[in-house]
């Protein structure tokens, strides 16, 4: 079998664009653990694709070096944090630190969307996945920016959508239980790969 090489971005979009029934296009973002990438994608073709270094695990380094812990100490107390088992100076703190990692990523984010749309206004729907329960926070700075909707074409704020484990799911023939555990990413690599074998 001849072996193929592919992008990140280029696989997403060849299943985003497969999976995702969006004739005016949308923006995709990624939230991973060091980078998040964000595509544009207009008319079924990959307008632009950009990534930035900014992740989840900006948030538990930051931890880990305010608390002098080793990281997987970190996403413990984070996850803790996040679950609200916590109400004491720690938690205190680490709200602190968790929101200075949103506004870091929010700006890089920023950056990246107002490079995109100095040709055209973006779409407005925005898709995401991301693999932890910090990345639903870095999402939430979006609808709390009020930067976005001088970007969309409707000049409204981003119609946001999650890209889960279980919606993409049943785009695959296995049974949907056995993947909504499974990371989003490797869910999306799991249907480009099935597309491009035809199983």
């Amino acid at each position: 079998v001849p072996k193929s090489f592919k992008t990140y971005p280029l696989t997403l979009f060849k299943v985003l664009r497969s999976v995702l029934n969006e004739k005016e296009g949308f923006v995709f973002t990624h939230v991973g653990d060091e980078t998040t990438d964000v595509c544009l994608i207009k008319g079924y073709t990959l307008k632009e694709a950009i990534s930035f270094p900014r992740g989840i695990n900006s948030a538990v380094r930051k931890i880990a070096a305010e608390f002098n812990v080793f990281p997987e100490e970190a996403v413990s107390m984070l996850n803790t944090y996040l679950k609200g088992h916590k109400e004491d100076e720690q938690a205190k703190k680490i709200s602190e630190l968790m929101q200075t990692a949103e506004k870091e990523w929010l700006e890089f984010l920023i950056k990246a969307l107002n490079s995109v749309a100095q040709t055209a206004p973006l779409p407005q729907n925005l898709f995401w996945t991301g693999d932890t329960v910090v990345a639903p926070r870095f999402i939430k700075s979006i609808e709390e920016s009020d930067t976005f909707p001088k970007l969309t074409i409707l000049g409204k704020p981003l119609n946001i959508k999650q890209l889960s484990s279980s919606s993409l799911a049943h785009h695959l023939s296995f049974e949907k239980g056995l993947l909504e555990k499974t990371r989003p990413c490797l869910v999306l690599a799991s249907l480009y790969a099935s597309k491009a074998i035809k199983i």
